[in-house]
C-alpha cells in the first residue's frame, strides 16, 4: 500500500491497489492462503515443542485477518493481534547498544559495500532519484555471494540479537539513495518485525534528509548512529539536493538496514511464524 490523503480509493488514509492483476497483490494473497492452510498441521508440532506457550493470537491473526486500528498502520500481509505497537521502537532494543561500540565498524562496512561489484546491487522503484540496495538476507534467504564478498558485514548482521531470519519477512541490506530521491509513503508487510537502520554515510554538504514514520520525523545523524522503527506504520524518505554542489559531486546517503523480531513475541510464536511464512525457496 501507498499512503495518501487525497486519492479516492483509500481506507483511512491508506491507498489500496485497484489493479486486479497486480503481481504483488497476488503474491500477498498466495502467502495469506498458504499460511492458513499450513497452520493446523504445523501448530501441532510447535505446541509439542513449546507446551506452555500459547499460539492463540497467531492463530486468530492468520485465520481472521483484520485491518489495523490506526489509520497510519496497515501492514500488507499480517497484522498480529494484541502486539504492543508504536512507530519508533529503539528503546525496545536496548540489547543492541553493545554491538555499536566499535566506532570504526561503520567505515569498514561501508568499504566492503563500495567494493561490491555493480551486478550485486539492485535498483528499487522510486518516483524521483536513484535507490539501490545490496541484499545480504532477502525474504529470509541469505545471499551467499554478497555475504562472501562482505564477510565482516555478514558476521555483524548474523550477530545481532533478535535477527529475523528463516522467515519471509526477514531482510538485511545496505541501502543507498542519491540526492533528490523520493521514497513515497508506504507500509511494510507485517507488525511482527522492527527495522534497524545504522548510518554508514551521510553527505557533508548541507541538505534536508529525513525518514518520516507516522507522525515522527527521524534524521540520520553521524556515521554509526542508529534507530529502530516499526515499518508497518506508514513511512517515507526525503533527501533534497545539496546546496551549492554540482550534481556530479553530490554525496549519497548510505545505511545498513536489518529486520528484527518484535521483542513481544514468544519463542513459540516466532517458531510458528517461521514455519507458516517460510522463505520463498522452501
Amino acid at each position: 500500500y501507498r499512503w495518501s490523503k487525497t486519492c479516492d480509493e483509500q481506507k483511512d488514509g491508506i491507498v489500496c491497489c485497484s489493479n486486479k492483476d497486480c503481481i504483488r497483490c497476488q503474491r500477498y494473497r498466495q502467502v495469506q492462503k498458504s499460511a492458513k492452510s499450513r497452520y493446523p498441521w504445523i501448530a501441532k508440532d510447535v505446541q509439542k515443542e513449546y507446551p506452555d506457550q500459547s499460539l492463540e493470537r497467531v492463530q486468530r491473526s492468520i485465520q481472521n485477518p483484520t485491518i489495523a486500528k490506526s489509520s497510519l498502520q496497515a501492514p500488507t500481509v499480517l497484522m498480529l493481534h494484541n502486539l504492543p505497537s508504536q512507530s519508533v521502537v529503539t528503546n525496545m532494543h536496548e540489547d543492541l547498544s553493545k554491538r555499536f561500540e566499535d566506532s570504526q565498524l561503520p567505515s569498514r562496512i561501508l568499504q566492503e559495500a563500495q567494493n561490491a561489484p555493480d551486478y550485486m546491487w539492485s535498483t528499487n522503484d522510486s518516483p524521483k532519484g536513484t535507490w539501490k540496495v545490496l541484499s545480504f538476507l532477502n525474504q529470509g534467504c541469505w545471499v551467499f555471494d554478497v555475504c562472501k564478498k562482505c564477510p565482516e558485514t555478514f558476521r555483524f548482521i548474523e550477530s545481532l540479537p533478535n535477527l529475523l531470519d528463516d522467515c519471509l519477512f526477514g531482510n538485511a541490506m545496505i541501502s543507498k539513495i542519491s540526492p533528490g530521491t523520493v521514497i513515497e509513503p508506504h507500509c511494510g508487510p507485517t507488525n511482527i518485525r522492527h527495522r534497524l537502520q545504522m548510518v554508514l554515510q551521510i553527505p557533508s554538504q548541507r541538505c534536508e534528509m529525513f525518514l518520516r514514520v507516522s507522525g515522527s520525523r527521524l534524521e540520520w545523524g553521524k556515521e554509526g548512529g542508529y534507530f529502530v522503527f516499526d515499518d508497518s506504520f506508514v513511512h517515507s524518505v526525503g533527501f533534497s539536493r545539496q546546496h551549492g554542489v554540482h550534481e556530479a559531486t553530490e554525496e549519497e546517503r548510505i545505511v545498513l538496514i536489518v529486520d528484527l523480531w518484535h521483542p513481544g513475541l514468544s519463542p513459540a510464536e516466532r517458531c510458528m511464524l517461521q514455519n507458516v511464512y517460510p522463505p520463498p525457496s522452501y
